[in-house]
């Protein structure tokens, strides 16, 4: 394991990194969004945005996947200009619904993020529960019902 420049240790900690995910998650809009800008107007990336405020959702907090929604609506807003789709009448249900999509992956995710305090939470009491359990301290005159071991 060499830490070198770009070598394995770097890049475990790069991965590690709390703003990995929201990063990858973040530049899916954009690469969509490039693509849309590349291939012509009967091809539509613009839609397929739509999957990365749920998919930030399973792997970022709340934070994070708010960094991706505001990513995601200019892009998805560019997209729409870039295929002639801004002004027909099915974008405001396009964005409406892609807002509520948002909005409804936030929620998930601090949702989430409370569980997963919840269970530390349980995890910190159980495991200091089960030390007392397990190695009882002697205190006083309180006896072991157990013969001590030699």
């Amino acid at each position: 394991m060499s830490d070198s420049v770009g070598g394995p240790v770097r890049r475990a900690r790069l991965l590690r990194h709390p703003w990995t995910p929201v990063v990858a998650m973040a530049s899916l809009p954009v690469l969509l969004l490039v693509a849309d800008e590349l291939t012509p107007p009967s091809i539509r990336f613009g839609p397929l945005m739509v999957a990365a405020p749920p998919l930030s959702a399973a792997f970022c907090g709340p934070g994070g996947v708010l960094v991706v929604i505001l990513v995601m609506l200019p892009s998805v807003i560019l997209s729409g200009r870039a295929n002639g789709q801004l002004d027909s009448s099915n974008f405001p249900v396009q964005l409406a619904t892609i807002l509520l999509i948002s909005v409804a992956a936030l929620a998930a995710s601090a949702v989430r993020r409370r569980r997963e305090r919840q269970l530390a939470q349980s995890r910190s009491t159980v495991e200091l529960l089960q030390g007392v359990l397990l190695h009882p301290r002697r205190s006083g005159s309180a006896r072991s019902p157990w013969p001590a071991s030699t």
